[in-house]
This record gives structure tokens, sequence and C-alpha cells, in this order.
């Protein structure tokens, strides 16, 4: 039996990243304290991660200023500094508005939404990582050099058309743009949306605490609306399902959709949803922002070789 190497257990190391970061961003559907604990273990995961590729991190950092070291690699080193740096808010964050794991800590609104929007940049920045490394992922796929080029190239064109599509999907019917936009809130500014949303966003932060204290659940929430709108009362049953969800508000007036987006749970309660539809569904956003990078860093390289050889052939014709 084949042993599996260094680089595959980094391999292994990196889906199993992956998968746990998909599984983040909806804490309804496996409750609070997996959300706050895995997000723990997923920071551990991402240290270790790096470990493994300390001697490539200090090698670059060394020769950074460096004339010597490649474009590339410099962007590399940029776009991994970006990801540490959203990691660290994203944990501090989750930290100060814990209610699980750190209860004692009180962090404020501000720190709710800039932990959202943290975490969706994390996951695109996780997403160009993965698009930068993607030549690194083929080469440990052993079995791939056994199918012709032909097939290999239409297999990853239909791939990349299926998930750029169901990804294009997943980003625009859930919040994850509208919490990438409050990304300011990270960096101290305002999150530059409209008043009313911003306030929409507070009350909802604050209805995720109501519920999260209360420990409602989506079954709870499916209950009362059920009960309101017997009763005639279907406003009362609509904010207590909304609360349940922790999502963004489906119908709110705000643009906002209920159990959607970073850390969202389902339609109002109504529809929860389960592990492997949220894991498909952030993995597919991730996958989605990996392929337009792989493309691009596909099509430069296609232009640096074109260049290095136009530049040998007129080399040599000087000669």
């Amino acid at each position: 039996m084949k042993r599996i190497g260094k680089n595959g257990w980094k391999l292994a190391l990196d889906i199993l990243m992956l998968v746990f970061l998909a599984l983040m961003y909806n804490k309804r559907v496996l409750g609070i304290a997996f959300h706050e604990i895995g997000g723990l273990a997923l920071c551990g995961l991402f240290i270790i991660h790096k470990l493994l590729n300390f001697k490539w991190i200090a090698c670059v950092t060394k020769g950074l200023l460096s004339r010597g070291t490649p474009a590339r690699q410099k962007l590399f080193w940029t776009l991994d500094l970006l990801l540490l740096a959203s990691f660290a808010y994203v944990l501090v964050s989750g930290i100060l508005i814990s209610k699980v794991v750190f209860p004692s800590t009180a962090g404020g609104n501000a720190f709710k939404m800039g932990h959202y929007a943290a975490s969706a940049l994390a996951l695109a920045l996780s997403g160009a990582h993965v698009g930068l490394h993607m030549g690194w992922i083929g080469q440990r796929m052993a079995f791939l050099r056994k199918w012709s080029l032909p097939l290999r190239r239409g297999l990853a064109v239909a791939l990349s058309v299926a998930v750029l599509a169901f990804g294009g999907v997943q980003i625009t019917s859930t919040s994850f743009l509208q919490w990438l936009g409050n990304i300011g809130v990270v960096f101290g500014a305002t999150t530059g949306a409209p008043a009313g949303m911003e306030r929409s966003i507070i009350g909802q932060a604050a209805a995720e605490e109501t519920a999260a204290d209360s420990d409602l659940t989506a079954e709870t929430a499916v209950a009362d609306t059920t009960a309101a709108d017997a009763s005639g009362e279907a406003q009362t049953g609509t904010v207590s399902a909304s609360a349940s969800g922790g999502g963004l508000g489906t119908g709110n007036g705000n643009g906002l959709r209920d159990g959607q987006g970073p850390h969202g749970g389902g339609e109002g309660g109504e529809a929860s949803e389960n592990v492997a539809s949220v894991a498909l569904s952030f993995a597919s956003i991730l996958l989605a922002f990996a392929v337009v990078v792989a493309w691009l860093d596909a099509l430069l390289k296609s232009r640096n070789r074109r260049r290095r050889l136009r530049a040998r052939k007129e080399s040599a014709a000087e000669a």
C-alpha cells in the first residue's frame, strides 16, 4: 500500500479546512456551540496549514523586496497576509460576541457586523488562494494524467462553467455581497450602507442575540408562526421566525433575506437547511472565486510564456 506523502497530508488538511469553513456560515444548522468551537478548531487548522508551509513563507518574506522574487510569489504572499488578517479579525470578533465558549465577553453590534463582513472576505480570499494553487492541486491528482489532454481541458471548462453558474446563483441569492460590502466596519469606517439597511443589520444582530439567549430553534419558530397565523397575529409570528432563523430577513423592506448569508439559518425557520446544503452553498461561492482566479492566473502565465518565447526569438535573430 502506497504511503501518503507530506503533500498528500497537506491536500487532505486543505480539504478539511474548506469543508469546515463552508459549515461556519450557518450557525443554526449545527448549533451555536458547534459554530464557536468549530470556528476555534478552524483557526487552529489554519495555523497548522501555515506552519507546514513556513519555509516557503520565510523564504518569500526574506526576498520580498528583491528584484529576483517573481511578482507571482509576491502576490501569493500578499494574499496570504490578507487572509491571515481576515481570519484574525474573525477570531477576535467571534470571541467578543461569543455566547457559549466565552460568554463573559461583551462585544457590540459593530463587532457582529465586522465578524460577518470579515467572514465573507475570508471566504472570497480563500477562494482566490485555492485558485492560485489550482496547478499544485492538479499535480496531486495523479489519475488525471491518464486522461488525454483534450478530455482534461474539456472537463475543466465544463466544471468551471457549472461552478460559476451555481456559485453565482448562491452569491446573489444569499446576503454574501451585502456582508462583503460592509467590510469598512473592520477598518473602523462606516458601513457605506443606507441608514435603513444599517439599522436593519443591527436589529438582526440583536434578534440573533435574543434567539441565542432564549435557545430558540427553527422548529419553535415554525410553531410560533403557525399559531400566530391561526390567531390573526401574522406579524408576531414573522418576527419570531426571523429571530430564530438568524438570517438576514426576506421581504423586510431592506433588501435582506431570512436565513441567508453568513451565519443565517433557513428561510425564516420555515425551511431549515441541512448540513449538506449549507456546505454546498458556501463551498460553491468559494469555488466560484477559485475558478475566476485560476483562469486569470492561467491566462497571465500563457501571456508571460509567449513574451519569453518572443524575447528568445528576438535574441536569437540579433545573434
